[in-house]
């Protein structure tokens, strides 16, 4: 299911690109969208977050979210360990800042056991169009397997099932 081909197409679910624009164009969405949200960890989650927390990036792409989290949390003094997860590591960082590091990890593959209840936080954004209907469950199940007890998940989607109320009128 892991791979791409010699032109970036990805052989997995992702059906994009993981060449230099795709990464551009990550980048971009993941500046957009923390603009429009307003936080990177969610407020109830920093408030609850146990000291010196695993917080995990499941579906990481460039790694621009954890890497933006980690000098967040750097910047007001919180300490914690970082691990961004995909199915590929095409588009990870060249260099990885300290603290930060990156995993190849198979959301739809059992969880291996080092890797089980390891984190306190686990974040995903946008991996609908990457994980087929079929195998959402799967997906969840591994989600909460990689989660200490009582650990948070941070999962970021946008609305696709939007319909168009009733009382507007669409005209060409």
């Amino acid at each position: 299911m892991a791979g791409s081909s010699e032109n970036g197409a990805s052989s997995d679910a992702y059906g994009l690109t993981r060449d230099a624009v795709e990464s551009q164009r990550l980048n971009a969405q993941h500046n957009i969208w923390k603009t429009n949200i307003g936080y990177m960890l969610h407020p109830r989650i920093q408030k609850d977050l146990a000291e010196n927390p695993c917080i995990g990036d499941v579906g990481t792409g460039t790694g621009i979210w954890i890497v933006d989290l980690a000098s967040e949390m750097a910047s007001n003094g919180k300490a914690a360990k970082y691990e961004g997860l995909d199915i590929s590591s095409s588009q990870f960082p060249q260099n990885s800042p300290d603290g930060i590091t990156f995993s190849t990890f198979n959301l739809l593959e059992p969880v291996p056991k080092h890797m089980q209840a390891t984190f306190d936080v686990i974040h995903l954004r946008l991996l609908i169009l990457g994980l087929p209907r079929n195998t959402w469950k799967t997906a969840c199940e591994n989600i909460f397997a990689l989660l200490k007890p009582g650990g948070w998940v941070q999962w970021e989607e946008a609305d696709f099932a939007y319909e168009v109320p009733s009382h507007y009128t669409l005209s060409q």
